[in-house]
């Protein structure tokens, strides 16, 4: 979900999106703690990776599908987490990146 809307942003003068492990706190929810290239990665379908993309457009930092996934139901520790700190059905989370370090 991440690559049309970063695809759509790059038109803009963005850069392109990142990808990688996606943590809350030190419990990883998504990817691996290694290396990777991820324009190599993400240039074709690869059903089997187990990371996370999202985009950073200046300042900000939006993620299009991490409240979707929660919404599902799994992983539990990021569904508990998004409903605790956003709430139920929210879809674009848009934040300062500097929040993000």
């Amino acid at each position: 979900m991440s690559a049309p809307y970063s695809s759509a942003l790059e038109k803009l003068g963005s850069q392109r999106g990142y990808a990688g492990s996606l943590y809350i706190g030190d419990k990883r929810v998504f990817g691996e703690d290694v290396r990777f290239d991820g324009k190599a990665l993400l240039s074709e379908s690869n059903l089997d990776w187990d990371g996370h993309a999202w985009i950073v457009y200046g300042d900000w930092l939006a993620d299009v599908s991490v409240c979707c996934t929660a919404d599902a139901g799994s992983p539990r520790i990021l569904s508990k987490y998004i409903a605790k700190e956003l709430g139920k059905g929210q879809r674009l989370v848009r934040v300062p990146s500097r929040n993000m370090c």
